[in-house]
């Protein structure tokens, strides 16, 4: 695995839209499938209702994000 250049990473959440949250509640780690929309400056925004997801990044704020490259949902 290569680090990207942050040309690369802006690039790559610019054009993918699907990807994994990762994210800790109650000491346990969690990942969870998402939509997102990167809005051209430095935010990634995506939705959800009130749940686990959002009670456990109003607690922790330190989340990571995976942008998932899909070639084809048929495979």
């Amino acid at each position: 695995m290569q680090s990207l250049q942050i040309r690369e990473i802006l690039t790559l959440l610019n054009q993918k839209y699907i990807g994994h949250l990762a994210f800790i509640f109650d000491d346990k780690p969690y990942t969870v499938p998402i939509t997102y929309y990167f809005n051209q400056k430095d935010a990634v925004l995506a939705y959800s209702r009130d749940g686990l997801k959002v009670q456990a990044i109003r607690k922790n704020r330190n989340v990571a994000l995976q942008a998932e490259h899909i070639e084809n949902v048929e495979k």
